[in-house]
């Protein structure tokens, strides 16, 4: 089995908007994503409904600490995830093995990309990162950025050593062309990892 940082080009005040007041329109545009997802499928419809007005409770006006935080349970974490997949453009996923997780949090996120970009635990930015004050424990999890914080992080990157093992290369790659890709949309992005 794999985990996938899936990067998703979105407005997060739309998004917010979007689940701050959640209609059936929005319930069955998810849908079809949910599927894929481990819910009762006989009650698909009020599972992905009632997780939405969930999130619609637990949501924060504004962006919070994570000292803040509403724990969302795993129906409520998956209607979170299938509706960024829902709403947001897909710009890249990096995908590694079970056992490649600790070098993908580590050698990578927190290594690498910390290295490049000059922002410290960038894997908490990218799997553990509140959104208006709303996380899960386990997987699904997310994180993402601002386009602001994108534009900022970028306009100071310094490119990954010569030597630098060929996974972690691909998977810089992915993640920049995404960041680079949102600040052109004027988008942020939030990241969806399972």
């Amino acid at each position: 089995m794999g985990y996938g940082l899936m990067l998703y080009g979105i407005d997060s005040s739309a998004l917010r908007a979007a689940l701050s007041s959640p209609t059936d329109a929005l319930r069955d545009a998810v849908l079809p994503n949910a599927i894929a997802y481990p819910m009762d499928p006989d009650n698909l419809v009020e599972t992905v409904g009632k997780a939405l007005e969930r999130i619609a409770r637990a949501l924060h006006p504004t962006v919070i600490s994570p000292a803040h935080v509403q724990w969302l349970n795993d129906d409520e974490a998956v209607a979170f995830v299938v509706t960024v997949k829902t709403r947001g453009k897909f710009l890249g996923s990096l995908e590694h093995a079970s056992r490649a997780g600790e070098m993908f949090r580590n050698d990578f996120l927190n290594g690498l990309m910390s290295a490049c970009w000059g922002v410290p635990n960038m894997a908490d930015i990218w799997i553990a990162r509140p959104f208006y004050g709303v996380l899960h424990h386990g997987y699904p999890s997310w994180g993402g950025a601002s386009k602001a914080e994108l534009q900022a992080w970028l306009s100071t990157a310094k490119p990954p050593p010569a030597n630098t093992d060929k996974d972690l290369l691909d998977w810089h790659g992915v993640l920049t062309n995404a960041a680079q890709a949102a600040v052109a949309d004027g988008l942020d992005i939030v990241s969806t990892y399972h």
